[in-house]
């Protein structure tokens, strides 16, 4: 959506019940809105947002995607991971993540493949790469 206060402003907001919990159909919508902003005349930045204030601005990978899943599928999986990954962190237009909400894990790779970070004031909100705990990476 553009901001009619300010026309030069995208806001991308997040928004998969509960949490933000990224599927493949999630990171398809974050690209293709990626796209659809960069092509939209007058927009120089955007906002990435979550619809869930205060909970969480993304849950991270939806682990259930990689769950008896065949190679075909993983590999599909970790690819559109990374091409929405390198949209958001390689987009022409400024970009500001507005976490509003805990961000473990795959929360925390959109924040900071965004250019700017504006985290709530709130000790219950929590960033981090916690697939190291889990032996993940």
């Amino acid at each position: 959506e553009i901001d009619s206060d300010a026309p030069e402003v995208g806001v991308l907001t997040l928004q998969r019940p509960p949490v933000n919990s990224l599927n493949a159909a999630l990171l398809t919508d974050i690209a293709e809105g990626i796209t659809e902003l960069e092509g939209t005349p007058g927009v120089k930045a955007f906002v990435l947002a979550t619809a869930y204030e205060g909970r969480a601005f993304s849950a991270g990978l939806d682990l259930l995607e990689m769950y008896d899943r065949s190679p075909q599928e993983l590999t599909a999986f970790w690819t559109r991971l990374q091409d929405t990954w390198l949209a958001l962190y390689e987009t022409p237009l400024a970009t500001v993540a507005c976490v509003e909400g805990t961000a473990p894990a795959g929360g925390t790779l959109l924040a900071t493949a965004c250019d700017y970070r504006v985290a709530a004031n709130d000790a219950s909100i929590r960033l981090g790469l916690n697939e190291a705990a889990f032996g993940l990476v």
